[in-house]
């Protein structure tokens, strides 16, 4: 039999040496998923005031991103009461029992700079703080909570009642696929309506035209078949994404007024 070169002995020495018993085998550190569409919700102190707010957060191996909007803050609106965009950076820690230590700070957004941070598990957000430097909302600081809103892709029924009619109820069954998030970090619905009304036979159907989502806060604007817009407005009512409240309105129908209801439309998906 040949013996082994030397050079063949060597190469097989450290190869055993590498997956061996006396080897080290490292495990890749893990980091709460995070990725995803946040609701968040502050209180602010002395607790003189609360915020809702919506975020897209991502995490690659503990480097953190994303953009939040916050929804109840007039010093992050633009003279013509559009919600800013407020991009964030930062970081999560390595998860001990499924939880880290989050910690993200925004570039200056109107001169206002947000910071951030708490215990985070993959969908929920514990003990957080918040503060704000600089601009209109400076000194503002307090703690916040959130949790990862379930995706909008389930068929969802409810009724709309206008006001200002008598008699006339609007059933609605809205069938959505979440899509998302864009280049702003908001997430849409595409989808279908179907309707069935007493005393507004002219609205039958329609499609889902536009939307935008960011945390619990959804808006879906449906154009029907005779030419109306069903202009959809609400939020999560918990954490499940079980139902949804708001509020409506229909313009351009061709048998019912322009009409508004203010926090008549429930939306629960079916089982």
């Amino acid at each position: 039999m040949r013996s082994l070169t030397p050079i063949l002995l060597v190469s097989l020495a450290a190869a055993l040496s590498g997956c061996g018993g006396s080897g080290t085998i490292t495990t890749p550190p893990t980091y709460p998923s995070l990725t995803g569409n946040w609701e968040l919700t502050g209180s602010s102190a002395p607790g003189t005031g609360t915020f809702g707010a919506g975020a897209y957060l991502t995490n690659t191996n503990g480097s953190v991103s994303g953009i939040i909007y916050m929804l109840d803050m007039s010093c992050y609106l633009t003279p013509d009461n559009q919600i800013m965009a407020i991009p964030v950076t930062g970081t999560v820690s390595t998860a001990v029992s499924t939880l880290g230590v989050l910690s993200v700070t925004s570039s200056a957004v109107a001169g206002q700079v947000l910071s951030l941070s708490g215990t985070v598990s993959s969908d929920t957000l514990l003990g957080g703080t918040y503060s704000i430097t600089g601009g209109c909302a400076g000194g503002g600081k307090g703690t916040v909570t959130g949790y990862m809103v379930p995706p909008y892709t389930n068929t969802y029924s409810g009724t709309l009642q206008p006001p200002i009619y008598v008699g006339i109820t609007i059933s609605a069954t809205i069938v959505t696929t979440q899509t998302g998030p864009d280049a702003n970090g908001f997430y849409h619905v595409t989808g279908t309506a179907t309707f069935n009304s007493t005393g507004a036979p002219c609205l039958k159907s329609g499609t889902i035209t536009s939307s935008t989502i960011t945390g619990a806060d959804v808006n879906i604007v449906i154009t029907a078949n005779d030419g109306s817009l069903v202009s959809v407005g609400g939020f999560l009512t918990d954490s499940s994404g079980q139902s949804i409240a708001g509020s409506f309105t229909i313009t351009g129908s061709a048998c019912l007024s322009d009409t508004t209801g203010g926090d008549l439309l429930s939306v629960v998906p079916e089982p």
